[in-house]
């Protein structure tokens, strides 16, 4: 069994969580800002700890972030 379907089969939350973060890793490959508030939203309603407090961050400098992953 290859090590990442390992984990994902035996580690609760590993699956919820990977789709998150390759969602913000397209989100910023193709620039899409507009995708940034679904991003939250799925990242609050997770109950991933780590990436919701991430995404509080995020949050609290929205405009800048957002800025980030629109332009070049």
């Amino acid at each position: 069994m290859p090590y990442l379907t390992k984990i994902f089969a035996e580690v609760d939350g590993a699956t919820t969580i990977n789709e998150l973060v390759q969602f913000f890793y397209s989100l910023m490959k193709t620039r899409n800002g507009s995708g940034l508030d679904d991003w939250l939203e799925r990242v609050i309603a997770s109950g991933v700890r780590e990436l919701r407090n991430f995404a509080q961050g995020i949050r609290k400098d929205d405009d800048a972030v957002l800025a980030g992953i629109s332009e070049p």
